[in-house]
């Protein structure tokens, strides 16, 4: 009496929903120029079109989802061939790392969505005129004195003359790389006023010459006391 032999058991495989899944085949010339095109339509479904992006980047998306779509039908044979073999955890975990690829796949396409759907911006040429805010100004207190000029510079300059501008003239002060106090005008750009024969370089602002008033005041041991008010 012969035995017909018996034929292997299967396991189901619609409880993995594997089936139907197959390694694609590599492909060369004008065939995989069209599969690489209806590929990108499948990937976009319409929705993400990379027009705005440098062709270099648009290549690379293109070749990062074919990898990942590549990727998944291999996780996808690995896990029925698990299946068949009765090895269910490598099932679980191929079928976890397969929807993880999933899940990058839609929020890297968001993410174009996103790039795609932003407005241009719109960069303008600045104007060469710039408007300076007004500063302020300062008070200074000296002693029975208070001086506090509509600018910085008019009470920079009144102190100095408080001061006394010969004094002044021989601490040597510089301001902006010219003299503070001197009878010869500055040569550069430097704003000076001109004052009882002295010229005043006014090239300061409230913290330059808060600064310059204290060391003056301080050389010639004449109290100060300086404010800034703003406006």
């Amino acid at each position: 009496m012969m035995l017909e032999p018996k034929s292997p058991t299967v396991l189901p495989l619609q409880k993995h929903n594997f089936q139907g899944y197959y390694r694609p085949r590599q492909e060369t010339g004008i065939k995989s120029d069209l599969k690489m095109v209806f590929l990108i339509m499948k990937i976009t479904g319409g929705v993400v079109k990379m027009k705005r992006f440098p062709e270099a980047v648009t290549t690379k998306c293109t070749e990062l989802f074919s990898v990942l779509h590549s990727s998944m039908d291999d996780l996808k044979m690995a896990g029925a061939e698990a299946s068949l073999s009765g090895d269910f955890s490598q099932v679980t975990l191929f079928i976890d790392s397969c929807r993880k690829l999933q899940g990058f796949e839609e929020e890297f396409k968001m993410a174009l969505n996103n790039f795609e759907s932003k407005p241009k911006p719109n960069f303008q040429k600045k104007s060469r005129k710039r408007t300076r805010k007004s500063g302020g100004r300062l008070r200074v207190l000296l002693t029975g004195q208070v001086i506090e000029e509509p600018t910085i510079a008019e009470t920079f300059v009144k102190t100095l003359r408080s001061f006394g501008l010969e004094r002044v003239a021989k601490l040597n002060k510089r301001v902006s790389s010219a003299a503070l106090v001197s009878r010869a005008a500055a040569r550069g750009y430097q704003a000076q006023k001109s004052c009882e024969g002295w010229h005043i370089t006014t090239h300061v602002n409230k913290h330059t010459a808060n600064t310059m008033l204290k060391e003056i005041a301080g050389d010639l041991n004449i109290p100060i006391q300086i404010e800034f008010i703003e406006r």
